[in-house]
């Protein structure tokens, strides 16, 4: 490449389109590479690499992000980070409530659901997103835990995010 600062020269717009894409890129190559090791390895061996991934992938990514962006610590970042994350901005996800102890992200008309769905492909959302979930909020606070509900209840509503703070003993 002859210029390394190419993204320089964009609108802004270009840059968040080109952003967005990237996620969505990123976000098809998990799902081609979990669709090859279901062909090869069979669902449940994909399923727990595709998991153990995420569980490295998250926490990692939520440092780098935390870092670079200069995220505070608590629910307030953990949820902004997750507004930064390649996960999700690929996604319509909007935060619906939020407060010090639980933060709720909702994702409205999930295409990776509704591939997984239309593939014929037990969701994998809670399998894997309620580990790696907690594992990117403990990034912000180690009192933060997270859990993914899938949602029937609303047409457009795929799933909800929640974060919250664990229950005292």
């Amino acid at each position: 490449m002859e210029d390394k600062d190419e993204l320089m020269r964009y609108p802004k717009e270009d840059l968040v389109a080109f952003v967005r894409l990237a996620s969505r890129l990123f976000m098809a190559m998990d799902g081609f590479w979990f669709i090859a090791a279901k062909e090869k390895l069979g669902y449940e061996v994909a399923l727990e690499l595709d998991r153990r991934a995420w569980e490295m992938y998250f926490p990692y990514e939520a440092k780098k992000l935390k870092s670079v962006f200069g995220i505070e610590d608590g629910i307030y970042g953990a949820v902004r980070g997750f507004k930064h994350s390649m996960r999700l901005l690929c996604l319509d996800c909007r935060l619906t409530e939020i407060d010090n102890d639980r933060a709720v992200l909702t994702i409205h008309n999930c295409h990776i659901r509704r591939a997984m769905e239309r593939d014929g492909t037990p969701l994998t959302c809670q399998h894997v997103g309620n580990v790696v979930l907690t594992l990117f909020s403990r990034i912000f606070d180690d009192e933060l835990e997270g859990e993914i509900l899938v949602d029937d209840t609303e047409e457009d509503v795929s799933c909800r995010w929640v974060i919250r703070r664990r229950a005292k003993k």
